[in-house]
């Protein structure tokens, strides 16, 4: 887990204005979501290098479901905080 989180903030680091969010199964400790999320203004939302990458280099360890998703709505507080409950 350390080094997915490592690998996870170099990534983010090096791709101005990508979000990176992690997801842990609450009863499955090896099952992750990682979800990347960059603003477009593309009418066609295509794929990622960095994440067919990651979706590439994640199937050697198991299974990898590779989708592209369009924010219909987004309704949040702005706390400023990273949660963390690890």
């Amino acid at each position: 887990m350390a080094e997915l989180t490592t690998l996870l903030s170099d990534m983010q680091e090096k791709s101005g204005g990508l979000d990176v969010i992690l997801y842990r199964h609450a009863d499955v400790p090896s099952d992750f979501s990682l979800h990347l999320v960059h603003q477009s203004d593309s009418k066609q939302p295509k794929s990622s290098k960095i994440g067919e990458m990651l979706s590439s280099v994640a199937r050697e360890f198991g299974m990898v479901n590779y989708n592209i998703w369009v924010l219909e709505k987004e309704n949040k507080k702005k706390t400023g905080e990273t949660k963390n409950e690890n």
